[in-house]
Formats: structure tokens, C-alpha cells, sequence
């Protein structure tokens, strides 16, 4: 069992559904201020990657005690506690000084969506926290145990503040969409990713209440599209983000037989 401390946060989210059902998607949240920031020339007089806690007028509230201001240098995330499986990678950040370049490592493994300094992750402009999904083309999901437990965040073009780093469980999130007994079947959104809209079909071997809900990466729900009795068979809904931050979504089925999830990129 996984006990909370200040250094970690573990999120299951939508805990568990019907009886003896798995948890629908498990998720590990790990907040910036709680790693260690180091500074590679300390005597240039110009800070390096610092641990902060005011300025949340600027940005809006921190998630956890506070968050690192990455003008260079780096920060180190223990997460060695994390269990062993491959996850997507999402980051709550702000960059209010233009878009920027900075380098993500996990379990000793560099990702990246962009050449500038060798291998690093874009970050777009934005004045306030914001989610992003980072997702390297070659490697779309990161993969534990590396050749270390750690997630380091290094200074390519300075200038970032980040607040928290968000895994996501792939092969939770994969066992859930399965389908299962009764002939329950969630099937992937189309399209995927989507920049505006996009449906979800879904199969119900027999009639009953049902509940298909939309939750960002902090489990927060966004979206409530059906809540009623259906019958059996097909069905589908549309999901709108109109108004939406881009990122991963996770969307969950419950019904008297079971609950799926799976989830979806939203791209604007």
C-alpha cells in the first residue's frame, strides 16, 4: 500500500466501480516543489532552478506547497515508488515569457517532440497553469523501471515554472476498455486526438442505467454525457471541449455490469 507523504501523491481515480472491479485508471502525481533543484554555474549570478512558494496571483494556485522556477540547472523527481509499467506523461506548467524548450528524462530515457538542444519538449505560451500531454513520436509512452528512478526536468531555453507531473497508467486504462461481462464494450473515441469534437461508441449487451462521464488528468469531472436507462446495443455520444485546455482525458462507462475506461488527446 502506498501511503501519502508530502513527496508523493497517489491518484486513483473514480477509485472503484461495480464489485471486484479494477481501479478504472491509476494515475501518479508528483509535485515539482518536492525534488531537487541544482544549479550548474551558482556564481553567475543569475538563478538556476529554484523551489518557490508566493507568486500564485501570478499563475493561480499550485496544486501542492509550491512549484520551481526553471531559469537552468534542473530538478529531480524521485519516482521510485511509482510500480513498474509504461504511463503517458502530462505536465501542469506556465510560461508566460513565450514558448520555450525544455528536456524531460525518465527512468534515464530522454523524450522529446523537438531537435532544439538535441532532444526537448515545446512548451507553449501561457500566463497561467495550464495542462499539457507530452508525448514523444518515437516513444509514446514512457516505460518503468529505467536505469534510474527518477524524472528530471532540464533547462534548455529557461524560463519555465512548473507545478506538478501527472503518469498516467497505460495498461490500467487498456485492461478497463476490454470488453467484459454482459458484453459491455468501450470502444476508442473517434477521432483521436481531436481538436474540437469527437464521439465515443460504446456496446451494452443488456438494458440498464448507464453513466459515460469525461475527467481531466486531475480527475476533476468535465463532462457528464449520458445518464439514463438505455437498452441493449449500440450507442454513442458526442463529446464537445469547446472552452476545454488541450491534454489527456479519461472517459469512463459505468453500468450494472461493469465499468471501462479509456482515454483520449485533445489537441487545440
Amino acid at each position: 500500500m502506498l501511503i501519502a507523504t508530502p513527496r508523493l501523491v497517489l491518484l486513483l481515480l473514480f477509485a472503484f466501480g461495480a464489485a471486484g472491479a479494477s481501479p478504472a485508471s491509476a494515475q501518479f502525481r508528483i509535485e515539482a516543489e518536492t525534488g531537487t533543484v541544482s544549479d550548474p554555474n551558482p556564481t553567475d549570478g543569475q538563478p538556476g532552478a529554484e523551489v518557490r512558494t508566493f507568486e500564485a496571483s501570478i499563475f493561480g494556485p499550485f496544486t501542492g506547497t509550491g512549484f520551481v522556477a526553471l531559469q537552468k540547472g534542473a530538478v529531480t523527481l524521485d519516482i521510485s515508488w511509482v510500480p513498474e509499467g509504461r504511463y503517458t506523461l502530462s505536465v501542469r506548467y506556465a510560461s508566460p515569457f513565450g514558448t520555450k524548450f525544455e528536456s524531460i528524462a525518465v527512468g534515464g530515457v530522454v523524450y522529446g517532440n523537438s531537435t532544439e538542444c538535441i532532444k526537448t519538449f515545446r512548451f507553449g505560451e501561457i500566463s497561467g497553469w495550464g495542462w499539457i500531454a507530452l508525448e514523444d513520436p518515437a516513444m509514446p509512452t514512457v516505460t518503468l523501471p529505467g536505469s534510474t528512478r527518477t524524472l528530471v526536468i532540464s533547462a534548455c531555453s529557461g524560463g519555465t515554472f512548473f507545478d506538478s507531473v501527472t503518469l498516467m497508467s497505460v495498461e490500467s486504462v487498456a485492461a478497463d476498455a476490454e470488453a467484459g461481462p454482459g458484453g459491455l464494450e468501450l470502444r476508442q473515441n473517434a477521432p483521436n486526438p481531436f481538436a474540437a469534437a469527437t464521439d465515443i461508441a460504446y456496446t451494452l449487451g443488456e438494458s440498464g442505467h448507464v453513466r459515460l462521464d469525461v475527467y481531466d488528468v486531475t480527475g476533476r469531472r468535465v463532462a457528464a454525457l449520458v445518464d439514463a436507462v438505455q437498452p441493449a446495443g449500440a450507442h454513442a455520444a458526442r463529446f464537445d471541449a469547446a472552452g476545454l485546455a488541450s491534454g489527456v482525458y479519461v472517459y469512463r462507462l459505468q453500468t450494472s455490469v461493469g465499468v471501462r475506461t479509456e482515454r483520449m488527446l485533445h489537441v487545440r
